[in-house]
Formats: structure tokens, C-alpha cells, sequence
């Protein structure tokens, strides 16, 4: 039975399933330092890049998993385990899903991945799963270690050092996240996304310059575009007079860029009955400074 088989017939089990809550929480835990290397002799990663593989010290600490719950030759295969897993996941991050819902999917799909795991330790794809869970439920410890450890599985997949690098950024460790992001880059280095992804998280970090360089590489963004996305950046840091450089600066480059010019104008003349703001805003690490 092929994978899109499989899937069909688990949304079909998942919609007609009767779920419970169980919940679980798991306590902050300061945030581990990911073994992987910085590309080349600089930290912008340009000098270097692509002329040789990475190299890394010994794997992590393996992440802790469950004992099988069945006989070895009986039950679901470790691929189908995974399969299903996946899709609990999706299922679990729907708009709307109920809290009770989404804390049970996640739970079963957790503990399908870690059987998969316990049958064969090696499986990158119930690794690389595992780790979004952990991610999604806000697990940065154990994110960061089963990326990690999936990393050094397969260390030629710039794809997993990317979702490492996304994961590094949600939990602010812009640092680790520059590094992922220089590692993945050696690897696909024509990579648009990821250049893009890279100038987010040197901005983040503050190293405006780096930031500007990585959007203008190879011209992934305008003049116009990288120093509005700069901008943007510098007002979320409240740090709104180089912001607005950024942006007047992005106008001297494209007099008719749209965007920053909203924003400027709507800064020269403030709304009198502003919409007041989410306390609590979530903030999402895909898709960064893409118009």
C-alpha cells in the first residue's frame, strides 16, 4: 500500500475517531547548543561555501524513546507508524482544531514516532517528525536534539539543517539558527529560501550589514525590498528612527515601492483610533520577508 494510500485511509480514521484529552506540558528547559559547524572561516558563511561537505563532532545524545508495544514481526510497520504520525500532526495544527483534540493527536503521533524509533533508531523520517512535534509544541530542548540527531543520520540533507534553522528561530536562538542556516547554505548554496531565511535570522541577531549582504546576494531581494524587510525588522526591535532610514532609503532605491511608502505615510499621519494590538501575538517562522 503506497504512502498516499495510507494517508487517505488515516484522515478517514481521524475524522470518524472518538478522541479523549489527555494534555501534556512540557517545562522550558534552557536551550542546547546544536553540534554543527560554521561553513568556511566567516560567520556570513560566503568564503567557503559549497567547496566541500561539512563537517561535524560526534552525534548527540539520543533522544529518549519509547519500547515497542509489539512483538517484533507483528502490527503496523515502522514506515506506516510514521505515515500515521505525520498525519496526526497535520490534523493536530488545524485552525480550529479543539485543545483537547490537538493535545491527543499530539500525543498519539508522539508516541507512534518514538515507536518507530524504538524498532529501528535510524529512521530519519520518524527523527525529522518527532522534532517538528516537539517544535510545535514548544519542546526546544528536545526539537533542537532530534533535528540534530537526524542531522547526523544524513549529513549532505540541507533540508533538515533548514527545518533545525527554523526551529532555532522560533525559540530566539538567532545565533544557532545564523549557523544552520550557513550550514545548509554550503550545501545548496543557489538556495533562495534559504538566503532569505539567513537574512531574517542575521537581522534578527543584528548584523545589519550580513543581513543586507545575504538579501542582496545573487539580487534574492531588491535594493528596495532588503532595506523595507530591514526596516520592518528594526520597528518589531522598537527601534523605530533606524527603521524609518531603512525605509526612506528604500524609496531613494524605488521611488514607487508601495509598501514602504504605506508605512512611512501612515507614520507621518498615525491613525487618531488605533486598533489596539495582540499581547500576546504568535509569531510564525516560515515564509520570512517574501512579498
Amino acid at each position: 500500500m503506497d504512502g498516499r494510500r495510507i494517508r487517505t485511509l488515516i484522515y478517514s480514521a481521524l475524522a470518524v475517531g472518538g478522541l479523549t484529552a489527555t494534555g501534556c506540558r512540557t517545562a522550558k528547559q534552557p536551550l542546547p547548543a546544536a553540534t554543527l559547524p560554521v561553513p568556511g572561516q566567516h560567520h556570513s558563511g560566503f568564503l567557503g561555501m559549497g567547496r566541500s561537505s561539512p563537517k561535524f563532532g560526534p552525534p548527540p545524545e539520543q533522544v529518549t524513546v519509547a519500547k515497542p508495544l509489539r512483538k517484533p514481526g507483528t502490527g503496523m510497520k515502522v514506515e506506516t507508524e510514521v505515515i500515521w504520525a505525520d498525519t496526526q500532526v497535520e490534523s493536530a495544527l488545524l485552525d480550529g482544531q479543539p485543545d483537547d483534540v490537538r493535545n491527543k493527536l499530539l500525543d498519539d503521533a508522539r508516541g507512534k514516532y518514538q515507536r518507530a524509533l524504538a524498532a529501528d533508531p535510524k529512521n530519519k523520517a520518524a527523527l525529522v517528525g518527532l522534532g517538528r512535534l516537539y517544535a510545535k509544541a514548544g519542546d526546544r530542548e528536545r526539537s533542537v536534539q532530534t533535528y540534530t540527531q537526524a542531522l547526523h543520520l544524513d549529513p549532505k540533507d540541507h533540508e533538515t539543517a533548514m527545518k533545525l534553522a527554523q526551529a532555532q528561530a522560533q525559540f530566539t536562538d538567532w545565533g544557532g539558527a545564523c549557523q544552520s542556516c550557513e550550514y545548509a547554505l554550503a550545501l545548496d548554496p543557489e538556495n533562495r529560501g534559504y538566503r532569505k531565511t539567513y537574512g531574517f535570522c542575521l537581522a534578527n541577531a543584528e548584523k545589519w550589514e550580513d543581513a543586507f549582504t545575504a538579501l542582496m546576494h545573487k539580487n534574492v531581494m531588491s535594493e528596495a525590498d532588503a532595506r523595507y524587510f530591514l526596516g520592518r525588522v528594526l520597528f518589531d526591535k522598537d527601534r523605530l528612527p533606524d527603521g524609518h532610514a531603512q525605509l526612506e532609503l528604500a524609496l531613494k532605491a524605488d521611488p514607487t515601492h508601495a509598501e514602504a511608502r504605506a508605512v512611512l505615510d501612515e507614520m507621518a499621519n498615525p491613525d487618531p483610533n488605533p486598533v489596539t494590538a495582540d499581547p500576546n501575538p504568535i509569531r510564525t517562522t516560515g515564509g520570512y520577508g517574501a512579498r
